[in-house]
């Protein structure tokens, strides 16, 4: 037993120096932990003498035991165990499927930082007195000195006062619940003929998505799959429908885009609570309808062929053909945590790929809701990341339930 045990090492310890990087990178890419419903199961990627056993393990598949917790025993070449794999059970969850195009009209309450800007003729454009001075994306201004602001054309005007008044501003802010103060020297703008401070505010969010998911359970819904202005960004909006009037395709370097409008006379759908590093989520303002499918978990979605429904023409929700290339994330919260690419014929003559409008369209795979577009590659359109539905949905029930 002892020689055989040395010689699984031997050999195992020779793949890996003859540099076979498809069998290193195969096993390096075996995860720690495994998080599955009750009958669930994975098939762990294909590796030269790879068996699995334990209590949540067999041959080359990953399971969740009866009790709902156990691990998976990785062994090479029947030699001593390489690796556990930890597997625990949740609770499979049921939503009903989007990809229809909708509008958000988001109030954010205060003045809130999208940006920043250099006076003219900086040479260094990156130089921002707002930046310098230490505000950050997503800080909202609730005061110039004591003076509340409520909007943007408040801010403006209490700096430009101050300027001509030859006085630094004092700036309150809010940052992850709590209050801070910046002091700084506004700058007189030529090109405007006012003094400003270097920041650029939105007090509203106003535009046209793509809707994922909705969870008649919690009544809550996901969109867009990416923050808004900024993550953990909370606001007050509401959710309306949309139609698709045209698509500008995307080429090399030119992303394309759905050009959205909102129904005339329309009424609220939903409500818009905020945005997450996920995507902007909210509540539902009567139970949704649609198709209803389980939403796989992270470790559940592979790499091959799924489907991808999205609008791009006036209100019909179309499915096309893509390929989830590869994983990159399975933990953690990010919108760009898997490459997807467009292979359908159709989709790619009438869009060239992903376009902007896109992000939030749902992906479908093995009849399970597996995630939502999120981006695009600006130098290749018919590429673009992805986000986990799991992800989405968790985030959902987070903040708009």
């Amino acid at each position: 037993m002892q020689r055989r045990r040395s010689l699984s090492l031997l050999l195992f310890a020779a793949i890996f120096a003859a540099g076979l990087s498809p069998t290193y990178q195969a096993f390096s890419s075996l995860p720690s932990e495994v998080t599955l419903p009750r009958g669930h199961l994975v098939r762990l990627t294909p590796l030269p003498g790879l068996s699995l056993s334990g209590t949540a393990g067999h041959g080359d598949v990953v399971s969740v035991p009866q009790s709902g917790r156990g691990s998976a025993l990785v062994r090479l070449f029947g030699g001593p165990v390489m690796k556990r794999i930890r597997v625990s059970a949740v609770s499979e969850r049921q939503v009903v499927v989007g990809g229809g195009a909708i509008g958000i009209d988001m109030a954010l309450g205060r003045p809130t930082v999208v940006g920043f800007s250099a006076p003219a003729r900086n040479p260094f454009p990156w130089c921002s007195p707002a930046r310098d001075a230490g505000l950050r994306l997503g800080d909202r201004i609730v005061a110039v000195g004591s003076t509340p602001v409520f909007e943007g054309l408040d801010l403006t005007a209490a700096v430009d006062e101050a300027g001509r008044h030859h006085r630094a501003v004092v700036l309150r802010m809010e940052r992850d619940g709590h209050t801070l103060e910046r002091r700084l020297a506004p700058f007189y703008d030529q090109g405007s003929g006012t003094y400003r401070i270097g920041v650029y505010v939105r007090d509203r969010l106003t535009g046209v998505g793509t809707v994922t998911l909705a969870d008649p359970k919690n009544g809550t819904w996901a969109a867009l799959g990416h923050a808004v202005a900024h993550e953990s960004l909370k606001g007050d909006g509401d959710l309306y429908p949309a139609s698709i009037a045209g698509i500008t395709p995307g080429h090399r370097g030119s992303p394309g885009a759905k050009i959205g409008l909102l129904l005339p006379g329309a009424k609220p759908i939903g409500h818009v609570t905020g945005s997450t590093p996920v995507g902007v989520v909210g509540t539902l303002a009567h139970p949704p309808r649609g198709r209803m499918l389980p939403v796989a978990e992270p470790d559940e979605v592979h790499t091959g062929p799924a489907t991808l429904y999205t609008v791009l023409e006036r209100g019909r929700i179309e499915g096309f053909r893509v390929l989830i290339e590869r994983k990159l994330l399975t933990r953690g919260r990010t919108s760009k945590a898997l490459i997807v690419r467009a292979t359908d014929p159709d989709l790619l003559a009438r869009t060239g790929g992903i376009v902007q409008g896109m992000s939030g369209s749902p992906l479908v795979q093995d009849h399970h809701l597996v995630a939502a577009v999120t981006h695009v590659f600006v130098n290749d359109p018919t590429r673009g990341f992805a986000v986990y539905a799991s992800w989405m949905l968790d985030a959902a029930n987070r903040q708009g339930g």
